[in-house]
């Protein structure tokens, strides 16, 4: 006997999962506009319903242990690293980025590894039709016996997965997989809640490990109900711009893992390619005139050295212009109010431009005494050396503060060739690494240090 079925509608927010009894223009939780979309829920109570029985309780030296030699190895380097090692075996993973970023030609590079160790791959692709992905596999030059299937209905997806014997199944993407039984287009909230509910119970009942494509919001986070990543044990971030053939994966979250690993690949016509040293990826071999200047910044626990440039001219307009690319334009602010107060320098009649090569966008304050020393270069037209490192934060005061893994940046400086490392005052018991430091405790100090 089952009870009547009662219907409540909801408005539910497409963003962020936030739901509401009625409709509102903006989100309160994550902020978006006109993203709230009606939905009904429909309750019944079954008296007596059959279904998979209780799981089983186990102590845990029953537990068969899983280590590293028990993870699906894919053979790229950059990815098996960001995961802890490989594909931790009956897991569900997250691949997330935004349209065009590389989602789908990592996800066919690592179902090639897999295969390359005999490993049997499903994959379903409901976004590309079949030809897509074949002439997608022959420009990889990947196998093509990968198992294919353009099917989008979530029966039908599982049922496959319970009944193939498969080491990796891939779901390219979350938001094009629908039920049938419930009255919501693909790609809304009940939709992406179910599928993801329903792919999980899959892939712990029958030891399934599936690999689920998904695509980012305009904010840069998962689109769909942020308890997707809740859900899921490890989330993915590919990461990059569409303007530069960088690309680079990051773990948002690993249970079996770090998040603090990083993999850098360059989007090249063969694929993803691997970049084995990418500390010294965004050096740029070109001439290094006055306003070039080289800093840091950490990427994870990988150390990453960035050339940033900066040109000062006088200014025509009533109001100076400040444009930056791939600094925050706050920081430059205040870093030339810094440079106006304490070493009595006009900004306010400087037009000021600064970029960081390679279309890196650098976010931290590490980056401070470099971005100040780029723009003392340009506006005393000399010029700096380039195996002269810079790193630290300027405060509102002029000092230079100390930064994290500063340690861990000289000594892959001095892997590189640096010889001379422009280091927080705080910082001159450091022990040498190969390079000269030179503490230094203000930016006039540091300026005095640099232009002699």
């Amino acid at each position: 006997m089952i009870m009547a079925s009662k219907e409540k509608h909801v408005f539910v927010c497409s963003q962020c999962g936030k739901s509401s009894p009625r409709w509102m223009g903006r989100c309160p939780e994550c902020g978006a506009w006109d993203s709230f979309e009606e939905e009904v829920q429909v309750k019944t109570r079954p008296s007596a319903r059959k279904g998979p029985g209780p799981q089983p309780v186990l102590s845990l030296d029953m537990v068969e242990a899983g280590g590293k030699a028990a993870r699906l190895v894919t053979g790229i380097g950059e990815f098996d690293r960001v995961t802890g090692g490989g594909i931790f075996p009956k897991s569900i993973i997250l691949l997330s980025g935004g349209p065009g970023i590389g989602k789908s030609t990592l996800t066919l590079q690592v179902c090639h590894g897999l295969q390359e160790k005999g490993g049997l791959i499903l994959y379903f692709s409901a976004e590309e039709s079949s030809i897509q992905i074949r002439d997608r596999a022959e420009r990889l030059g990947i196998r093509r016996d990968i198992l294919l299937s353009n099917e989008e209905r979530l029966d039908e997806i599982l049922a496959m997965i319970v009944s193939q014997e498969t080491d990796l199944i891939v779901i390219d993407s979350i938001q094009t997989v629908y039920d049938t039984a419930l009255d919501a287009v693909p790609g809304t909230v009940s939709q992406i809640r179910n599928a993801m509910f329903r792919l999980r119970e899959a892939a712990q009942r029958h030891g399934k490990t599936i690999l689920v494509i998904g695509h980012v919001t305009k904010s840069g986070n998962v689109a769909g109900p942020m308890f997707m990543e809740h859900m899921v044990d490890v989330v993915l971030l590919l990461e990059g711009d569409d303007k530069n053939f960088w690309r680079i994966l990051r773990a948002k979250k690993n249970r079996y893992g770090s998040t603090q690993e990083i993999g850098v690949f360059t989007m090249e016509k063969e694929g993803l390619r691997e970049v084995l040293n990418p500390s010294s990826f965004f050096i740029e071999e070109s001439p290094f005139l006055s306003g070039s200047v080289m800093g840091s910044v950490m990427e994870g626990i990988r150390p990453i050295f960035l050339e940033i440039q900066a040109l000062t001219s006088r200014s025509v307009y009533a109001m100076p212009q400040r444009v930056a690319n791939g600094i925050d334009t706050r920081m430059m602010n205040i870093i030339l109010a810094v440079l106006e107060k304490r070493l009595n320098f006009h900004m306010g009649q400087q037009d000021v431009f600064l970029n960081i090569v390679g279309g890196f966008r650098a976010q931290e304050p590490s980056v401070g005494l470099a971005v100040a020393m780029a723009i003392l270069s340009t506006l005393k037209n000399r010029e700096l050396d380039r195996r002269d490192l810079f790193m630290g934060e300027v405060g509102l005061s002029g000092e230079i503060r100390n930064i994290p893994f500063l340690e861990r940046r000289v000594e892959e400086a001095a892997k590189l060739g640096f010889k001379r490392a422009f280091v927080p005052g705080a910082a001159e018991n450091l022990k040498k690494k190969g390079l000269e430091i030179i503490p230094c405790a203000t930016i006039h100090e540091a300026a005095g240090k640099a232009f002699p």
